[in-house]
């Protein structure tokens, strides 16, 4: 009997006992923030100078010297080149002195053809010696236009002894030094000039998105942001200036040019870049954390707090990025999403919010 009671008391003391409450997880948490956000097509390009010259000798010489040093940034009509002009010079001194001949000549026609008008007039001449001296004055003409142009001629080829640069650019290594025989012929160029200041980016687009990205280039300019190879610093900025008439065949891709300004020389021609196209600006967007977009079978979701402090597995279209940020939909301003300490979270669990997230 005393043992019945013991245990009537022992199971009424248990059952007074309050039931556990369900754990709470410490996470930290932000609210959703609203910005105008670029609607973009991301793609890999290519640096190109916006002019690429090779630069050749017009005339056949030995090369006198180089003004400028391999890499160097110059000006157009800067001097590069001095090819040896002595040649040049004589045959340009030749070609004055036969002017300068043929002119005196022509003047001596002149006075014969004038002394003899007089005579001419009366019949004193012949027919035919007036019409020599006549001849003989044209000739005399004809050949000082002939004189003209070879000198002309020999000025050019003296001038091109003096290789100048044709564009702003950045000079490329030499393929000839001091002492060396240069020709119009040759298979290589004296050096290359890279117009860097302004340069070209080239980048491909999948055909998928033609239709899209027309829509907007028919409306207006197009611009694009530069980054390097990796990380999210902004290297340059372009507008679009070409797109292709066709998609290639091969790759299904659309070809697409813009220019770019240079200033701080951070794009280098040859160099592989990402290229961030801007196709329209989306006004008011909602954009929560990248940390707080989880993945899950169902696709991506966020992790929204209610006023119990208990959580809402919320699923969401994560869109374009801003730095660490990214447009989602379905979620409110006024609402907290969590965005660390996802990992023991399953909906309806409580958690603690903390405040410092450093």
């Amino acid at each position: 009997m005393k043992r019945l009671i013991f245990i009537s008391l022992l199971f009424c003391a248990c059952s007074q006992n309050p039931a556990p409450e369900a754990p709470s997880f410490p996470v930290y948490a932000a609210n959703p923030v609203q910005k105008n956000v670029p609607v973009t097509i991301s793609a890999i390009g290519n640096i190109y100078g916006l002019t690429s010259v090779d630069v050749r000798p017009q005339v056949t010489g030995t090369l006198m010297s180089t003004e400028v040093i391999q890499g160097q940034m110059v000006k157009k009509g800067e001097l590069l080149f001095i090819i040896d002009p002595s040649t040049y010079q004589a045959l340009y001194d030749r070609a004055s002195a036969t002017l300068d001949k043929d002119k005196a000549q022509l003047e001596l026609s002149k006075k014969r053809l004038e002394r003899n008008q007089i005579l001419i007039k009366k019949d004193y001449v012949a027919p035919l010696t007036a019409e020599e001296l006549q001849a003989q004055v044209a000739i005399n003409e004809a050949q000082i236009k002939m004189d003209e142009a070879e000198l002309n001629q020999a000025k050019i080829n003296l001038d091109r002894t003096k290789i100048e640069a044709f564009v702003d650019g950045k000079v490329g290594a030499f393929s000839y030094y001091p002492g060396s025989i240069v020709s119009p012929t040759d298979t290589n160029p004296m050096t290359t000039l890279e117009q860097i200041n302004d340069v070209e980016v080239r980048f491909s687009l999948p055909q998928k998105v033609l239709d899209e990205l027309l829509s907007y280039y028919r409306k207006e300019d197009l611009e694009f942001d530069i980054l390097p190879a990796k990380g999210e610093r902004v290297i340059g900025k372009g507008q679009v200036f070409f797109v292709d008439n066709h998609i290639d065949l091969n790759t299904g891709t659309l070809q697409v040019r813009g220019v770019a300004k240079n200033t701080n020389l951070e794009l280098w021609p040859g160099e592989f870049v990402r290229v961030r196209l801007i196709l329209t600006i989306k006004p008011d967007a909602i954009l929560v954390p990248q940390s707080a977009v989880q993945v899950g079978q169902q696709g991506s979701y966020i992790y929204v707090i209610k006023p119990d402090m208990t959580v809402e597995a919320r699923p969401v279209k994560p869109k374009e990025k801003i730095d660490d940020l990214v447009v989602v939909d379905n979620v409110k301003l006024d609402e907290q999403v969590v965005i660390k300490g996802q990992i023991n979270l399953k909906p309806g669990s409580k958690v603690t919010i903390k405040k410092d997230n450093s």
